[in-house]
């Protein structure tokens, strides 16, 4: 098993490393550094009748081009821009008699590096095999388990595949290029390369997946550039984790890591740095540390300025409970002046370690609402990564009114054509039964969360939805685990196998879901261009929060709620400042699927 994630989720929490429910997807990738050019294939070979190949392209820094074409041999399309493509090559008849072959080399260019792809047709229909990859049979096997499997079943018996690969670049790599796969997967914001959710991993013979979640820090960041410069803003800190032990709290800066620099993602310089940030932050491994160059803004202005200090940090097994923030808030109508009672939870994960946390949380909430109950609910989901669908179905429970009981949650439906289906049953002991959820959501949001968002959009009017904030992931897919046995091996593949459906019979979101209330950020306006407000970023829960005061502005009545909750994005639409390339966790359901 390879010792490090390559995976990019800038997600230094352990957030349910279960076997029903993978998070830091750990032992996915080869841990070298992403190349500039990568290619699907390194070498074709043919028979005599003409026919055509594909070659899956990813260039990361620049466009490409390709030459070595012949008249027997031709490319199209010769060039592409940066990111995901793919190249036909199209192969003429070769009728001569006995036996020949002829021979070309395809360049590949990105930048200043350089892939070759060789090239052969047979004068006969009969041709020598290639030498064969040791993960060969795997993958061919791998293939034939996607067959009843996989949500895109159909193009998994018609796609040409190379199985002369490892196991899992063929894994990746194989989904990636599938021309109808729109649902397993999305595209990083800054070059438009795609990443799959699907994974695969290996665990020796014997083993069982222990229940250790991977080694971490206990907090997550993003990273964001200025003029070319990288620098990396905390998003939260879990308690007791080794971040929150080291005095590290949400809104702090880094831009160095054990003294090396972040580069800038736009160019092939910052490779390394790029990737050592990775390997040491993301997925540490034993005796790593993780010394942090702290930042601070000077003046009035976006000039980050170097504090002269460093943080040092050590990762260990750590779980965190992924409530971050429980607040009850009483203020009164402006309007009618009659007192409001709200519930403020911020949930980073729909964690099952935790169910019992998240039970007793809600128990609160109705006893500090007391007879009366709460007249709102905010549930804080910006954060939220995904999870398992029993546990966003528990929260849609401990949310619902009694007018939701029975009405569907989610009709799941798998690649097979079976279907299940799940109903709000609104819990009597510590549910809160609110008449009005609003949500709070933002670019990471994804798989359960959005679930649970469109589990409530499906039931109204029985509750009010207000959903505040930005466009979420777009993850409508969800997944189960299939295992492949071999002499030496166990292969576990999470498979994206089924879409979620709510009451009104409204899916697809794979584009996002987008808040009615309009695009909010708690990066806009006044908040990016005045660094002196950015004081309450510290603490969770802070009036200032541009998000939490929307909310509460629809609450007391200083603006009126709006009509809808969620409108559904029909194209993908990525841009800004902040880098987005925060892999989400799965959304998997827990029950194993044989």
């Amino acid at each position: 098993m390879h010792s490090r994630l390559q995976k990019y989720i800038f997600a230094l929490l352990a957030a349910a490393a279960i076997a029903s429910l993978p998070s830091c997807k750990d032992d996915m990738y080869d841990n070298s550094p992403k190349e500039p050019l990568e290619l699907s294939q390194t070498e074709i070979i043919v028979g005599n009748g003409a026919t055509t190949v594909h070659i899956g392209i990813t260039a990361r820094g620049q466009g490409w081009t390709v030459t070595g074409s012949e008249s027997w041999c031709t490319v199209d399309p010769e060039s592409g821009d940066r990111g995901i493509s793919q190249v036909t090559v199209t192969f003429t008849e070769y009728s001569i008699e006995g036996e020949d072959k002829r021979e070309a080399t395809l360049t590949f260019t990105s930048g200043g590096e350089t892939k070759t792809v060789k090239v052969t047709q047979h004068s006969t229909s009969k041709i020598p095999l290639p030498t064969e990859h040791p993960d060969h049979l795997i993958n061919e096997e791998i293939r034939l388990q996607y067959l009843d499997k996989w949500y895109y079943n159909g193009e998994t018996r018609t796609t040409d595949a190379d199985y002369n690969q490892s196991y899992d670049k063929f894994y990746s790599n194989y989904l990636k290029f599938l021309k109808k796969n729109d649902l397993d997967g999305n595209a990083w914001a800054s070059n438009n390369e795609r990443y799959i959710y699907s994974y695969i991993e290996q665990n020796p013979k014997g083993t069982t997946a222990n229940d250790t979640p991977p080694l971490n820090y206990g907090m997550e960041f993003e990273l964001l550039e200025w003029n070319g410069k990288l620098a990396a803003r905390i998003l939260y800190v879990l308690k007791n984790s080794p971040a929150d032990r080291a005095k590290l709290k949400r809104g702090d800066w880094f831009y160095k890591v054990n003294d090396v620099r972040m580069g800038n993602w736009i160019t092939n310089k910052g490779d390394y740095q790029y990737n050592y940030l990775i390997d040491t932050l993301v997925s540490p491994i034993p005796g790593d540390i993780a010394k942090l160059g702290m930042l601070t803004f000077r003046n009035y202005s976006l000039e980050l300025t170097d504090m002269g200090n460093s943080v040092t940090l050590s990762p260990e097994n750590f779980r965190g409970n992924p409530i971050l923030h429980h607040q009850f808030i009483t203020r009164a109508n402006v309007d009618t002046q009659d007192p409001t009672r709200t519930g403020y939870l911020v949930y980073n994960s729909f964690d099952p370690h935790f169910r019992d946390e998240l039970i007793a949380e809600f128990t609160q909430f109705k006893n500090e609402a007391g007879n009366d109950g709460l007249t709102h609910f905010i549930l804080d989901l910006r954060y939220n990564k995904s999870g398992t669908v029993e546990m966003a179905g528990l929260m849609g429970n401990l949310l619902v009114p009694e007018a939701a009981r029975g009405k569907v949650f989610a009709q799941y439906k798998f690649a097979g054509g079976e279907t299940a289906t799940a109903t709000f049953e609104p819990d009597e002991t510590s549910g809160v039964k609110a008449p009005t959820i609003l949500i709070i959501t933002s670019k990471y949001t994804a798989g359960a969360a959005e679930l649970l968002i469109n589990a409530l959009k499906g039931i109204e009017p029985d509750v009010k939805l207000v959903v505040i904030g930005n466009i979420t992931e777009g993850m409508n897919v969800g997944m189960v685990k299939q295992t492949y046995p071999t002499e030496d091996n166990e292969y576990n593949m999470w498979i994206a196998a089924f879409t979620c459906t709510n009451a009104l019979g409204e899916w697809d979101y794979r584009f996002g879901l987008t808040p009615a209330t309009g695009k909010l950020s708690e990066w806009e306006g006044d908040n990016l261009k005045w660094p002196e407000t950015w004081g309450w970023r510290g603490t969770v829960g802070a009036t200032e929060d541009p998000l939490l005061k929307k909310a509460m502005d629809y609450v007391v009545g200083n603006e009126e709620m709006p009509k809808g909750s969620v409108f559904y994005e029909t194209s993908r639409k990525r841009a800004g400042y902040v880098r987005r390339f925060c892999v989400p966790d799965n959304m998997v359901m827990e029950t194993k699927t044989e």
